[in-house]
């Protein structure tokens, strides 16, 4: 059964005669005639009484219109809902963002997000990269924003599609009381006898210094281990240590008293936008993955 003989069946049953329902149509009346008896042949049922200039239902036509007619309505419905999905009428996104999100500006974005398509339903999930890998892994999520670096192990998941939106520079991040803050740049080896502030080991930032730590064969010892933003650049401006990060994160937390110096080498950290493979032509969901690359990377 084709939706094209439900409509066929519902108009003759309205017009009560084949020659108009095919002038309805706009097709042949022996080609309607035909679909017809086609359809009744399939249902094995007889679906109208026929005399030389009108068509009456039967008993089983009627109900067959009745419910014809239900399903034309929804199959209406469906397909403006579908139109309304793909062009951002409707449809809903669920976003994960770190912790750290402010300083790329994602309440912004979601925000001009909303104001453009109001009728799309947003809900935030804020945590860890790695976590955030994880819920989009198990579909909890639909799209993540994360801490990136090449030593990320879910960047050759072939699940993932991983789209870098801008790269910054890291800084050791210190009290002008300490005795490297003067310097220009900060040489990895001065850092071999300092006390270090960092998150814990599921974090990214912690994986990304122990690398670099490791392939210039500086010994890695966290101190004090703080996974809240704020309390670890707290524990900095006390000079109780050297924190990670970019210049950004100390002055979005207002610590403008704190001395950002670029590591030698220089170490990098991306920021990406995460989806899974299966999900990226969702039309939802690439919209806004194309909305917020354009607005992120042209506002770097």
């Amino acid at each position: 059964m084709e939706k094209n003989q439900l409509l066929y069946a519902v108009t003759v049953a309205k017009c009560q005669n084949f020659t108009k329902a095919a002038e309805v149509l706009s097709i042949s009346q022996p080609s309607l005639s035909n679909q017809i008896i086609k359809l009744e042949n399939e249902l094995h049922v007889h679906l109208f009484e026929r005399n030389h200039h009108t068509v009456t239902l039967t008993e089983a036509g009627t109900a067959f219109v009745y419910y014809a007619n239900t399903l034309l309505s929804n199959w209406k419905e469906l397909e403006l809902l579908m139109h309304d999905y793909s062009s951002l009428k409707k449809g809903a996104i669920r976003i994960g963002a770190t912790p750290i999100m402010e300083i790329f500006n994602i309440p912004t974005l979601l925000a001009n997000f909303q104001k453009q398509y109001p009728h799309i339903s947003i809900t935030l999930l804020q945590t860890g990269s790695s976590a955030l890998l994880t819920a989009l892994k198990n579909k909890e999520i639909d799209v993540a924003f994360i801490i990136a670096s090449d030593s990320t192990p879910e960047i050759a998941d072939n699940d993932f599609n991983f789209i870098k939106l801008r790269e910054d520079l890291l800084c050791a991040i210190m009290s002008p009381k300490n005795h490297l803050s003067t310097n220009k740049t900060i040489n990895v080896a001065s850092l071999s006898s300092e006390k270090l502030i960092l998150p814990t080991g599921t974090n990214t930032l912690q994986k990304v210094i122990k690398k670099y730590f490791d392939s210039h064969n500086i010994p890695f010892k966290t101190t004090y281990c703080c996974d809240q933003t704020e309390a670890a650049l707290a524990f900095a401006s006390e000079n109780l240590g050297v924190y990670f990060g970019t210049e950004n994160i100390a002055r979005c937390h207002g610590y403008n008293d704190l001395v950002c110096i670029p590591l030698n080498p220089p170490l990098y950290r991306s920021f990406s936008l995460v989806t899974t493979q299966k999900l990226q032509f969702h039309p939802t969901l690439k919209n806004f993955v194309q909305f917020a690359h354009k607005k992120i990377v042209s506002n770097k």
